[in-house]
């Protein structure tokens, strides 16, 4: 769904012979709005096909609530009355029974209000597309849909933005990207192992008392597992929880390689101006990771899919040979060039087991504590 800036809000409704609505969703957090789950790519295809005709402009306003909820308040302009009467039409007769359905499953409450003027108007002078309600969007979840999987060719199209649009320093890729899909359980599941956190987390770790034990790791994933299916939240199991964005369906890791041109680069006349100085390419390599993943998880959010980010893995009971591949080094016998800094998950939200935030409930320092204007 695309925003809008306030200035340009008010140029369009200056304007007259349009159809003004306004949704407001209150909603659990992370809960997806209907149009955005797969059940609900129709009521998107007939809205995304209004906007890249020009006849439809949105604005959305998300507002932070208390007891893990927020508002969603989307206004909406139809420039084209009979489109706006065409889609209402065809969304009583085909969608509204099953999307009342999901907000009632979903604790989803909403109230719709609708101004009606009579001539028609054109609207040129917008901006489309903004990245702020991507960034709203964007959370770090824990519990990812299993039933519910993104097609392929959506996170390759993720793949492919963030290649066009998330710069790297001179265009050389101190990184190698690998995407591991939904047939990789088993892998996954010897990584999410790893992540083991909690006060007992220690005995898995160098000299703990069960170092290296991973198939008793297994029993306190799996009882975790399942009591937190059971509480409909995420808690502890023996001491012990784990980072299961590590099992979304798809994930995707980023292993660090030396600082180089490709063979497609140098055939292309590229001169290599810097030096393969080892600590510039430790450097280099988790910089230039960071930014590609986060474009990724916005790109991610545009999709209507989460991409939940963690670096919270075991690295020192194994040799680095016997590591899961996703974060097991590019260059097993020289590792001076570094370790996979994080690995990130992506899919839809295991909406069974609500998003609580972070232990802290995203409390953060004060504006004024961080920025100095200079």
């Amino acid at each position: 769904m695309s925003i809008i800036s306030e200035k340009t809000w008010n140029q369009i409704t200056a304007l007259e012979g349009s159809r003004w609505t306004t949704k407001t969703f209150t909603k659990p957090y992370g809960v997806l709005l209907y149009q955005h789950t797969p059940a609900g790519a129709d009521i998107k295809a007939w809205t995304d096909k209004a906007r890249a005709d020009g006849v439809l402009w949105t604005k959305v306003n998300i507002t932070t609530l208390p007891e893990s909820r927020e508002q969603y308040v989307i206004q909406s302009c139809w420039t084209n009355k009979d489109r706006y009467h065409e889609f209402e039409v065809w969304y009583r007769n085909n969608a509204m029974d099953r999307v009342k359905q999901y907000e009632l499953e979903n604790s989803i409450t909403h109230e719709y209000n609708v101004q009606a003027l009579d001539s028609n108007t054109t609207v040129d002078d917008f901006t489309k597309e903004s990245f702020i309600n991507k960034f709203s969007f964007r959370r770090n979840i824990t519990f990812f849909d299993q039933k519910k999987v993104p097609e392929k060719s959506v996170i390759e199209k993720i793949l492919q933005d963030a290649y066009k649009y998330v710069p790297i320093l001179q265009c050389v890729y101190p990184f190698r990207v690998k995407i591991w899909g939904p047939e990789y359980t088993d892998l996954k599941k010897q990584l999410v192992l790893r992540t083991v956190c909690g006060p007992n987390q220690h005995n898995f770790h160098k000299g703990g008392k069960h170092e290296g034990d991973w198939k008793k790791c297994e029993e306190i994933y799996d009882g975790w597992i399942k009591q937190c299916a059971e509480l409909k939240r995420d808690s502890l199991y023996e001491g012990c929880y784990f980072n299961q964005q590590i099992v979304a369906p798809y994930l995707i890791s980023w292993h660090p390689v030396p600082i180089a041109p490709t063979q497609s680069q140098l055939d292309q006349g590229y001169v290599e101006r810097r030096a393969n100085d080892v600590e510039l390419n430790l450097v280099t390599s988790i910089i230039g990771a960071s930014m590609h993943g986060y474009g990724m998880s916005l790109l991610s959010a545009n999709e209507g899919l989460f991409g939940s980010f963690t670096k919270r893995f075991i690295t020192n009971v194994d040799t680095a040979e016997n590591l899961p591949e996703p974060i097991k080094p590019m260059y097993t016998q020289n590792l001076t060039f570094g370790s996979v800094p994080f690995v990130l998950g992506i899919g839809y939200q295991d909406t069974s087991i609500p998003y609580e935030g972070d232990a802290n409930k995203g409390i953060k320092p004060l504006f004024d504590e961080l920025h100095f204007w200079q």
